[in-house]
Order: C-alpha cells, then structure tokens, then sequence
C-alpha cells in the first residue's frame, strides 16, 4: 500500500475529525434498516469493515485507484501492482472506448450546456439525478460546476478493494466487465437497466463505485475521501464508521478538479423510489426535503414517473425542483403549468422505444410537430440512440408574484 506524504497525513486527520463531529451531530439514534439493531457483525467481516474504512480516507490511495480503474495510471502508479501486462491492456482498451465516448456523447453535450444551460445551473443548488444510477458521466457535463450531486438508483455503491491484491484472473475479468459497460453507454447512450444487474455484480469490483472512479478520473476529478453513509429517522446524513451490506446503501465521495479547487461532494443512494418503498423507509423523503430547492436531471428513467405508484417522489420534484432538465420519460408534459414553468424545448419528438409505446404522450407531440423554432440535438440523449435523436425538455421555475 502507497505511503502518503505528510501533508495527505495531515487531510487523513482532518477527515477523521469531520467524520466525528458529523457522527456527534447525528446523535446516538441509528436507523431502523442497520444491521446494527440485530447484532454486531460477524468478526471477520468488521475486520473487512474497517480496513475499507481506514484506506477511505487516504487520497493517494483513492487518486491512485481512480486511475488505474479508468486506464490513467502513469508508468509510476502501474508498476507497483501485480499483473502489469492487464492494467496496459485494460489502459488501451479504456482509451479506445473513452474516444468513442467522447466523439458521440460529451463534446457536443458540453457546448450544449454552455449555449443552452449555463445561465440556469445555479451550482449552489445540489442536482438531483433520480433513475440515474451511476451516470455521473453526463450529469457532469451538464451541470459541471454543481457543488453536490446526487445520483439515486438500484445498484449497491459495492466497494474497492487493495488492487494490488486481486488475484490475476478476477483482475482481467472485472477489468473486461467494466470495459463492457462502458462499451454499453457508447452504444446506447445509457446504461441499459436489463444489463446493470450483470455489469455491477462481480466478485471483487462490485457495485457502482469502479464506474464512478472511471467517471470521476475521465473527467479531470480526483477523489479525496470517501464514505458509507446512511440517513437516521429524521432525516439527517450520518457517516458509518463501519461498512456491513445493509448498512452500505449509500456513498458520499469528496472530489477536486486537477487538485486545484475546494472539494465538491458527489452523493450515490441506492434506493428504490416506489411508494411502496419510501413508506417503508421515509428517512430518505425527510432527507430530500431537507435539502431545499434543488435542480432536477433525468434521463431514460423508464417513464416512472408516469406511474401512480410513484407519486411521492414525482410530487416532491414538481414541488422543489428550481430547473429540471429531463427526456420524455421523466415528468409527464402534462405537469408543466405553465403559469409555473417557463419551457424551453430540443430535439425531435416523433415516437418512443416499442417497449414503451404505452407511454407516448400526444400533447408533447403535438408541441413538436407546431413549433418550427425547435433546435435539433447534437448528442444522442436517453432511449434514443442514434445521433440528434431523442428530446430534451428544459423547465425553469417562474418566479412567484
């Protein structure tokens, strides 16, 4: 393991200082669904706990694995671990597949976000991306100065363990699965949600968190702490000293672009948004509203909100929401007052995927097909894969008179 220089020792203590503070802030209540109400964990697996707990918060140790993980590690960093012929292949592969990225999805999504939302980001408010996995990708993009973003969907966050100690097969073969998904997200545009369940189950490089490091290190960021969180019953974020499975269901990492700016905080919950769910479970809803306004991203959300037993989360987005940047398969067009919301309209709207022709919605259509001063899109966007397919709605809230 990398030995941190003094000054990353001196970050490491500070962290943990925060990290008790924000335990005392929470109280001693601890959440209905820990483990903790029914017992201690097993010996071996608080051992494990706590070792991932302790290397969280080491930048060097995070730095060093976002790279690696994304196909970035300079000739100092590789060498250090095993099985060194594997990073270079998984580098090479990652470069490809970043460079097929890059040309259909990001640079025509960044300069759309200049021209189009620049003026609307507001990144003092925190950008709530509900469905959207780990797609930190595009919501960066899109939102590239937020101070906070959360991401909500199914997958566990899963952890990282000591790359060097993976052994070779496990290495290569999570390093291709990973390599596969992101081929996925080139093809589709998206991470297809039938697909998810294969690409962030694996032995070793589990969940969420190896794809939000590539993420992370793709776009110029570099994580500098990381750790489990939960949400207590009355709504308050509280760090976990410890990381068991029912306990992990959420990860908050703090990050800095090129190691030059203050550190912004990137949020992933793994949730289901289902009433159903959220009554079982209203700490998260406290959570939310306690946030304040919020702006609001969604894209190929399979048309959830569309559904009556997903009232509650739709009810607080149309209530809190400040922008809301979204497909068609996020709010129906039909919520949108417009005594309440100012509405901005790209791309095409002609029709949907066949699986969910149910919900094409006529009256967006109809905007559509009348208005002649529509742009087109340069990027592919949600379940529209080709390039300048798909639509984008942008909803600014009026301001009350």
């Amino acid at each position: 393991m990398l030995h941190p220089p003094p000054h990353h020792r001196m970050i490491k203590t500070l962290l943990a200082i925060l990290l008790l503070l924000a335990l005392i802030a929470c109280g001693e209540s601890v959440p209905e669904d820990s483990p903790r109400e029914a017992g201690s964990p097993p010996p071996e697996e608080e051992a494990t706990a706590r070792a991932l707990a302790e290397s969280s918060s080491d930048p060097e140790t995070l730095r060093t694995a976002a790279l690696l993980l994304a196909g970035l590690a300079s000739e100092g960093d590789a060498p250090a671990l095993p099985h060194g012929r594997t990073w270079t292949h998984h580098a090479e592969m990652m470069d490809e597949v970043w460079a097929q990225v890059e040309e259909r999805h990001l640079e025509a999504m960044r300069s759309w976000s200049e021209a189009e939302l620049s003026a609307l980001r507001k990144p003092q408010l925190p950008l709530l991306y509900p469905f959207g996995g780990p797609d930190f990708l595009s919501a960066v993009q899109l939102y590239p100065e937020a101070e906070s973003y959360l991401l909500v969907g199914l997958e566990p966050p899963g952890h990282i363990p000591e790359l060097g100690k993976l052994g070779a097969d496990t290495l290569a073969t999570e390093l291709e699965r990973l390599e596969s998904a992101l081929e996925t997200l080139v093809e589709s545009g998206y991470f297809v949600t039938s697909r998810m369940g294969k690409d962030f189950v694996a032995e070793s490089l589990d969940g969420v968190l190896p794809m939000l490091y590539i993420f992370l290190a793709r776009t110029g960021h570099t994580p500098v702490a990381i750790r489990y969180v939960t949400i207590d019953a009355e709504g308050r974020l509280c760090e976990l000293d410890t990381v068991v499975p029912e306990a992990g269901r959420a990860v908050r990492i703090d990050f800095t672009r090129n190691g030059v700016e203050l550190p912004r905080t990137l949020y992933y919950f793994s949730r289901d948004l289902s009433d159903e769910a959220l009554a079982a479970h209203p700490e998260f809803m406290h959570y939310l509203r306690g946030l304040g306004p919020f702006n609001v991203y969604m894209k190929s959300a399979s048309y959830l909100l569309h559904m009556p037993e997903f009232s509650t989360i739709r009810d607080l987005v149309i209530a809190r929401a400040e922008v809301i940047l979204q497909d068609d398969s996020g709010l129906p067009f039909r919520l949108f007052a417009p005594e309440k919301w100012d509405l901005r309209f790209f791309g095409t709207y002609t029709q949907t995927l066949p699986s969910y022709r149910e919900w094409f919605q006529e009256d967006l259509r109809r905007i559509y097909e009348e208005r002649t001063d529509i742009p087109p899109l340069e990027f592919a966007i949600g379940y529209h894969s080709q390039i300048g397919g798909g639509c984008l709605i942008l909803a600014e809230r009026r301001p009350e008179e």
